[in-house]
């Protein structure tokens, strides 16, 4: 058993501006999602080089995370709390996001970018889904600090007890970390390396919905539900059911983009 020690959520403070761990987990993941989209740009050119439309790309990607993953949790996870607390729903410092509304928030906001400025929805689609596990990955570790999303109760012995709980919980933030982050982005980049699967517009995007799909879906099985949805006998959270539609999504899309 591994004891967690209570770490302040805030990270540092600039005079009276608090950076908290979870904005930080955002700022970096967006930084390192635009070196690697740079990257695959130079390559692919679906947004042709352009720096200008490469900002404005990154920009509406912005608006799809934030709105989608925030509507998202609101919707599905909360929603009393935050018709109770309506001045909560701008503080997404203190958490409360959704992966699954801000992943179709993105999908929305990526459509409405390439149909403005012309270019291959698909071949988007395929550079957010190559740099999304980054994201992933420090945004489930920031879960961690702020011992949020906590596992379910366990005797494995190398279950983690948080500064304020009195039981043993399995470090399902850091599964999901590994298991919905960084295996995914190795795998993806391993499939890239070796066979150039950005050429077929769609297919990394088909893959990325299935491997994540698979990892939630048995990763949540280890931590603590926040809703159970009244199917198969409150076996699984809604999470899971979001999941298998993203699996179901996933193999239709690798379908297509083999045609």
């Amino acid at each position: 058993m591994f004891i967690i020690p209570n770490i302040d959520p805030v990270a540092f403070e600039f005079f009276s501006l608090k950076i908290h761990w979870y904005g930080l987990s955002y700022f970096f993941g967006i930084i390192i999602g635009l070196f690697i989209i740079q990257k695959l740009d130079k390559k692919y050119h679906h947004l042709s080089g352009d720096q200008k439309l490469l900002d404005n790309f990154i920009f509406y990607l912005m608006i799809g995370i934030l709105l989608g993953g925030r509507l998202g949790y609101i919707l599905f996870y909360n929603l009393a709390f935050y018709l109770d607390h309506p001045s909560e729903i701008i503080k997404v410092w203190h958490g409360g996001m959704a992966f699954h509304g801000a992943f179709f928030g993105l999908l929305i906001a990526i459509y409405v970018f390439a149909k403005k400025h012309h270019v291959k929805y698909l071949g988007l689609t395929d550079y957010f889904c190559f740099s999304a596990p980054i994201g992933i990955f420090l945004g489930r570790i920031s879960n961690f600090v702020n011992q949020e999303l906590v596992g379910r109760e366990t005797t494995f012995a190398y279950g983690v007890k948080f500064f304020n709980d009195q039981k043993v919980r399995h470090a399902s933030q850091l599964y999901e970390a590994f298991g919905e982050g960084l295996l995914i982005f190795l795998i993806l980049f391993f499939l890239e390396y070796k066979f150039k699967i950005l050429k077929n517009n769609g297919l990394v995007t088909s893959l990325f919905l299935i491997f994540y799909g698979i990892a939630r879906l048995i990763i949540e099985f280890f931590r603590e539900p926040d809703i159970q949805i009244g199917l198969f006998f409150n076996l699984f959270t809604l999470g899971q059911f979001f999941s298998i539609f993203m699996i179901g999504l996933g193999v239709f899309l690798l379908v297509h983009s083999k045609k």
